[in-house]
């Protein structure tokens, strides 16, 4: 009896830790027409299967050269509600940030999607869903000419989500939990 309640506790505390841990971090990539987009996302879980992305990057590799570059995100302050951009060029772009990993292609995102800005040079881009099974878009706006369409693509946007810390230690627990419950005497 000993042994069970030993293994059970184990059990419930991995179980307890893991249920704890709601952000989580994801690579993604984003191959289309005109170039290839990569980056890091890190969110919380905002509803089952729905994560709220709060900060990451994407790293621009655009055909002709003119936009690539590094973004950084731009946290929705209304998030899962969609808001307007309040970065050059203003109200551009519709977003909400939010990500759900365990749709099929066209559905990561929504069609509101990611947005990223760059800084000082001006430029924002957004990428988004248009639906299950059609491709994924980004565009990017410039300031400079009023928020004028710079360059853009269609392709799919694929995610890996990275392992959690506190999963590992989860179930690192829970090994840990049946290595003393072999060493106990019956």
């Amino acid at each position: 009896m000993k042994k069970f309640s030993l293994a059970l506790l184990a059990l419930a505390t991995a179980l307890a830790i893991t249920t704890a841990a709601k952000a989580d971090t994801f690579s993604f990539a984003l191959d289309s027409t005109n170039g290839v987009l990569t980056g890091q996302l890190t969110g919380t879980l905002s509803s089952p299967g729905v994560f709220a992305i709060t900060s990451g990057s994407v790293n621009v590799q655009e055909a002709s050269g003119c936009c690539s570059g590094m973004y950084d995100l731009v946290p929705n302050p209304t998030s899962p509600l969609p808001s307007l951009n309040n970065t050059p060029p203003p109200g551009y772009f519709l977003y909400d940030d939010l990500l759900t990993p365990g749709a099929p292609a066209g559905g990561i995102l929504d069609i509101n999607g990611l947005l990223f800005f760059t800084g000082p040079n001006g430029k924002s881009i957004n990428i988004w869903g248009n639906g299950i099974g059609l491709p994924d878009s980004w565009v990017i706006a410039d300031a400079a000419d009023g928020g004028g369409y710079r360059i853009g693509g269609d392709g799919t946007f694929t995610i890996t989500p990275e392992p959690g810390s506190l999963f590992l230690l989860g179930t690192g627990l829970l090994g840990l939990g049946f290595l003393v419950r072999r060493q106990l005497p019956a």
